[in-house]
């Protein structure tokens, strides 16, 4: 069994703000006390510029009618031959295309790694082991998704720029 969300949260805390540089938006608390669409009553933490961003969208758009953060979905998937558990990083509801459950992640964390002049073979081979990991995760969230009456999506950078 997962371990229950309160405890999670706790262990995932924020860097303290006071310790990070300024204008360093890596992590921190996102403000939902004059939300009317955030649905999670745990504080909602983003641990990237890019999930705070996306957050804000959801806050002020339209079109997203809820939202919440790090919901308490443990989503059993396999890896390294050990099962694994896999929280995705936020629940929204869309006007017109429905409910999905989404991975947030720059582009380049989506995207099958090479190896390049900048790249020795352990940085390489460090990326190859994230990236199969993710793709085992988002497979098994996809799955969970359909079961369960969402869909699945990975929202990047390129996503806020498209709309």
């Amino acid at each position: 069994m997962s371990e229950p969300k309160k405890n999670r949260i706790k262990s995932l805390k924020p860097k303290d703000p006071a310790k990070r540089k300024k204008g360093d938006p890596k992590s921190g608390y996102f403000d939902t006390s004059k939300s009317t669409k955030y649905t999670n009553s745990d504080p909602c933490i983003y641990r990237s510029g890019l999930e705070l961003d996306i957050f804000s969208m959801f806050e002020n758009s339209d079109v997203y009618l809820a939202w919440e953060s790090e919901p308490n979905l443990g989503i059993k998937y396999m890896f390294g031959d050990k099962q694994r558990t896999y929280y995705v990083d936020a629940i929204f509801e869309h006007k017109s295309m429905g409910k999905y459950l989404c991975e947030i992640k720059p582009f380049t964390q989506t995207v099958l790694p090479k190896m390049g002049k900048n790249r020795n073979q352990v940085t390489y081979d460090r990326a190859m082991v994230t990236y199969e990991q993710n793709l085992a995760k988002w497979t098994a969230a996809s799955k969970y998704a359909s079961e369960h009456g969402f869909k699945f999506c990975i929202l990047t950078e390129k996503f806020l720029k498209n709309g």
